[in-house]
């Protein structure tokens, strides 16, 4: 009588298969991972910009300043196109609006670095400069939007009217930056 051997277990090309399926599901997923994460860098950037605007505007409504003897012009908050800063800087009287702005004399109390992740700057450059009191915005005429790009052409914009609402448009590759 012959003994008939069976075998259980997979093949060598079964396993091969499996293996290559593991392998495209897993780096799929981390392709997608790293999209992600540009993303939320980007949105963070532009949370903390949008944060220190507020923070500029709440400091002008408080009437805080920088000056010791000096009344308080307002606060002006400003950015610069294909740059990685933005700062705040408290105006004492002497020429400060957003067409002279330039505060003399002029405290920076702070200046804020952008991340460096995928690229991440701002298109445009500009100011805001918030009033004392009323929170009001005198804002230049082009300038109002703070656009952040990164290299993957997705785009973040905050927009600052007269009124002193900041508003945003959250990322996008359909934004359009040029102003």
């Amino acid at each position: 009588m012959k003994k008939v051997h069976s075998f259980s277990g997979y093949t060598l090309i079964e396993l091969l298969v499996v293996v290559a399926i593991i392998s495209l599901f897993f780096f799929l997923a981390l392709a997608a991972y790293q999209s992600f994460n540009k993303s939320q860098a980007l949105i963070t950037a532009a949370h903390e910009v949008k944060s220190a605007l507020r923070d500029a505007q709440n400091r002008a409504m408080s009437g805080e300043k920088d000056c010791s003897t000096l009344e308080l012009s307002g606060w002006k908050f400003t950015w610069v196109a294909s740059g990685l800063t933005y700062s705040l800087q408290s105006c004492c009287p002497g020429g400060c609006g957003p067409v002279a702005c330039v505060c003399s004399p002029a405290t920076t109390l702070k200046t804020y670095k952008l991340p460096n992740v995928d690229g991440i700057t701002f298109y445009n450059s500009g100011q805001v400069f918030f009033k004392p009191v009323n929170g009001l915005a005198e804002i230049p005429a082009v300038g109002s939007e703070l656009c952040l790009k990164s290299n993957s052409n997705t785009s973040y914009k905050i927009s600052v009217s007269t009124s002193g609402g900041i508003s945003e448009e959250k990322f996008s590759a359909s934004i359009d930056c040029t102003l």
